[in-house]
């Protein structure tokens, strides 16, 4: 078809055969690609008379018209899904997906075609939170022209605790934790399995982009009394997830007195929904 060294080049001598084969010529010429609209070019049409190329009138050459069955995507971490794109035209236009980069697992292409109008299913199969936020896009292609349309793509997730770090002196101490969820997940801290109240002395600083939530859990001038287990927990409407770490402060100033004291227990699976209930 038609080619990028064409800009900056003088086509005014070269005469080109009335037909579809230069129909995208035309379009060019008319809304000034290539500077093709300062150029008087011409074709030779089938008596074999000279016709400014603006006066070509060839019937049933256009670009693709293309459709999608939907404009936004929604579906959940896990589950299948089937996308329709629809390129109609004349000629018939050659639709095809761009999936480069899709890491949803066993996608696949259906072809279907009618007089007029080609038609490609594209099968997600056991969809990928990684694929959240990801633009599909659909091309149809004939001789005139290329016409695309875009489909975006939300995967909903349930939280997960990528990290959460032991203590780590700052200009505070810090435990750091990154969460990802979709929608994005409330979070909770327990302290030795009981609800930790945010206060002077301890308090949650983080920010959330798109589905990632990074942050610290910020303790000013900590005591032995902060010593113990630290528990994150992360829910949204498709489930929750949680993670503990101990941190340890200061060291006991009466440690004999204390050395028969039970070390907590991170709080079991029940205590936990029971509390962010």
């Amino acid at each position: 078809m038609y080619s990028k060294g064409l800009f900056g080049r003088r086509l005014e001598q070269n005469f080109f055969n009335c037909s579809c084969d230069i129909r995208w010529m035309q379009l060019w010429q008319e809304q000034g690609e290539a500077k093709l609209n300062s150029q008087n070019l011409y074709c030779i049409s089938a008596d074999g008379s000279q016709l400014p190329l603006f006066r070509m009138n060839i019937s049933q050459c256009d670009l693709p018209e293309i459709s999608v069955s939907h404009a936004n995507l929604t579906v959940r971490e896990g589950d299948n899904a089937v996308i329709t794109c629809n390129g109609s035209g004349s000629p018939l236009p050659d639709v095809d997906w761009i999936v480069a980069g899709l890491q949803s697992i066993n996608t696949h292409q259906t072809n279907l075609n009618w007089t007029n109008v080609h038609a490609i299913n594209l099968t997600l199969v056991n969809v990928t939170s990684e694929d959240n936020g990801f633009t599909l896009t659909c091309i149809a292609e004939n001789v005139v022209g290329m016409s695309n349309a875009s489909v975006a793509l939300t995967v909903h997730y349930p939280p997960r605790v990528v990290s959460l770090e032991e203590p780590e002196l700052r200009l505070e101490h810090c435990i750091e934790f990154v969460v990802r969820g979709n929608p994005p997940p409330t979070l909770h801290w327990l302290h030795n399995g009981q609800p930790l109240r945010e206060s002077k002395i301890i308090h949650v600083e983080y920010y959330q982009e798109g589905e990632v939530s990074e942050g610290c859990l910020l303790f000013n001038k900590p005591t032995h009394y902060n010593n113990g287990n630290y528990t994150l927990i992360a829910k949204n409407p498709l489930g929750t997830a949680n993670h503990t770490i101990n941190g340890h402060f200061l060291k006991e100033p009466f440690p004999g007195s204390e050395a028969k004291a039970r070390a907590p227990l991170p709080p079991s699976s029940s205590q936990i929904s029971r509390l962010v209930t």
